[in-house]
């Protein structure tokens, strides 16, 4: 029996490693939503990094969600109603990064079909200056990025939508400044590839504000939406498996294979 154990032990103490070093790619997010709930409503849901619920005209939970090559997803996904906007709240943590002068935001997320827009919002009104916003957007077969700072607006286009109804991985970063926020965009970018090349979109406006709390889902019928991220790195809003945990797992099979050979050459010793 104790030798039948040893291979499990092995294993499992191999499986557990793998795991600790794929967590690594899963840094502490200011703000994620992979809508890794059960089918139906998405009002009435509680968000696992803010703590609040979903509320407003619902959209809908829907299975399976997106895949994006070398991307690690979760969960499902949010098919859209018509007319509908879905309202998150209580982004505290996205509130302290938009209130700094200094220092980088990145976010990712999926949008599906026409007519979609994700934004993020300061909510204000004490700590906002008119419609301060962020937002990413399908229409027109095109992805738009929309910019709202104090000194203007601006709604430049990432380019196509990806063909055949495909999932588009929206990325944006801001470099914060003081006064002078600088907003660069890609779409679709190569995820094997590591952080890839942001086109600049807009310097000119300031984003910053102390009241960044909300999180929005404006959707016509049908469009879907997943895989929402915000971070201070490019690895915190594009997590992929890490080498290394595939290597462990590969030693651990082969170890154990090992181990199995090596015990059935003694059983046949034994015969």
């Amino acid at each position: 029996m104790r030798k039948l154990m040893r291979p499990v032990i092995l294993l499992v103490a191999i499986l557990a490693l793998a795991c600790t070093f794929s967590t690594k790619a899963w840094a502490i997010l200011a703000f994620y939503e992979g809508f890794d709930y059960a089918a139906g409503d998405l009002v009435g849901n509680t968000n696992p990094v803010t703590g609040t619920d979903w509320s407003g005209v619902t959209d809908t939970v829907t299975s399976p969600g997106f895949t994006y090559d070398d991307l690690a997803t979760t969960g499902n996904a949010v098919t859209g109603v018509s007319g509908g906007q879905s309202i998150l709240g209580g982004l505290t943590a996205v509130q302290s990064l938009f209130a700094q002068t200094t220092g980088t935001i990145y976010l990712t997320g999926m949008i599906s079909g026409e007519a979609t827009r994700a934004w993020y919002k300061c909510e204000g009104p004490a700590g906002c200056t008119g419609d301060q916003s962020l937002w990413f957007q399908s229409f027109g077969g095109n992805v738009n990025v929309g910019i709202h700072g104090i000194g203007g607006e601006a709604t430049p286009s990432l380019g196509a939508q990806a063909a055949g109804g495909a999932p588009n991985l929206v990325a944006i970063k801001i470099d914060l400044a003081s006064g002078n926020d600088t907003v660069s965009g890609v779409l679709n970018p190569d995820l094997s590839m590591g952080e890839p090349t942001f086109t600049s979109l807009s310097s000119s406006f300031d984003l910053t504000g102390t009241d960044w709390t909300g999180f929005h889902l404006n959707s016509d019928g049908g469009v879907i939406n997943d895989e929402f991220f915000v971070g201070t790195t490019w690895a915190d809003v594009a997590p992929v498996p890490e080498p290394g945990s595939l290597a462990l797992l590969a030693l651990g099979s082969l170890a154990l294979m090992g181990i199995r050979a090596g015990s059935f050459r003694s059983r046949r010793r034994r015969c």
